[in-house]
């Protein structure tokens, strides 16, 4: 995974946690985490929502994106 562009097709069928979360266990690089975090953050925050997360997998997100950073820095 490289660093994200607003045409990036790798994330185009990013929609729910299941499958963001899948996506994250296949990442390998410290960028390739940064580029999927950037690309969960515009889908679930943008006006046109184009990702669905209930609160509780929201939280969930955050620590597992930190838990794989940190396996990235040690």
């Amino acid at each position: 995974m490289e660093t994200l562009t607003q045409s990036d097709s790798t994330y185009d069928g990013l929609r729910s946690f299941v499958e963001a979360r899948a996506m994250l266990d296949k990442v390998t690089t410290h960028k390739g985490l940064c580029a999927l975090n950037e690309a969960v953050d515009e889908r679930f925050m943008s006006d046109r929502q184009q990702l669905s997360m209930a609160d509780a997998e929201w939280e969930q997100w955050t620590l597992l994106v930190a838990k794989k950073a940190a396996q990235f820095e040690g």
